[in-house]
């Protein structure tokens, strides 16, 4: 009987060690399945390179801008003839360089035209503008592009009084826009082409006597990023 007993208690013993591979290495627990939900939780901490990477960099982006000028009554000097002008139209040339996801730098050429006001309606103010500067666009690669900038250049304006007794005909202003500020976005049909509303202000002043101006735009831009030709945007923010 004690034989029986002890040969029953090795037995018992030899049940309750880990089981283990012939090779002596212990044999590794049976892996619990994975729930949808973590997989799901652990599948979006891994970043989606088609979100992550950068899609601004080296495009060539030229823009066209077209819109109301509201100028300034500083922007003509007085003892010319001409009161404030009225309310006129500017055109915008942009071409622009990708430096980053957010950044683009560029440079830019304007004209912009108005009538005289009431004490001179035959008058005229005609301003050309040599600017350039650095635009910050809040998302890359969707449909709707948020956007603002800010740039410095020269302006300079040319006053036609021709009717004025006394005053000098296409008499010049040479000014410096130092702050060029503008917002807006773009809605991009496709990823080659956007266009959107934007305003802006152009804050100056006059070389000759130091009188500071700031000038009103607001209408329509049209961009064009050739390099985006032939890709797709991203249609929601869960892409």
């Amino acid at each position: 009987m004690r034989a029986l007993s002890v040969s029953g208690f090795v037995l018992v013993a030899l049940v309750a060690l880990p089981a283990r591979a012939e090779d002596g290495v212990p044999v590794s627990a049976p892996t619990k399945p994975t729930s949808p939900d973590a997989a799901a939780t652990k599948a979006s901490k891994v970043p989606d390179p088609e979100r992550t990477r950068d899609l601004r960099f080296g495009h060539l982006y030229a823009s066209v801008f077209g819109g109301v000028w509201v100028p300034s009554a500083s922007l003509v000097p007085e003892g010319t003839g001409l009161d404030a002008p009225e309310v006129g139209g500017e055109v915008r040339a942009r071409l622009g360089l990708g430096v980053n996801g957010h950044l683009v730098v560029f440079a830019e050429g304007g004209f912009a035209h108005a009538r005289g006001g009431t004490s001179c309606s035959t008058c005229s103010a005609s301003s050309v503008v040599a600017a350039g500067g650095v635009s910050a666009h809040l998302t890359q690669g969707f449909a709707v592009d948020p956007w603002i900038s800010l740039g410095a250049g020269y302006r300079g304006t040319v006053l036609s009084v021709d009717d004025v007794p006394g005053a000098v005909s296409d008499a010049p202003v040479h000014a410096i826009d130092f702050a060029r500020l503008g917002l807006g976005f773009d809605h991009a049909p496709v990823p080659w082409l956007g266009f959107g509303p934007f305003v802006g202000v152009d804050v100056g002043v006059r070389l000759f006597d130091g009188a500071v101006y700031a000038d009103g735009v607001f209408g329509v831009r049209v961009t064009f990023d050739p390099k985006a030709s032939g890709t797709r945007l991203s249609i929601d923010a869960g892409r």
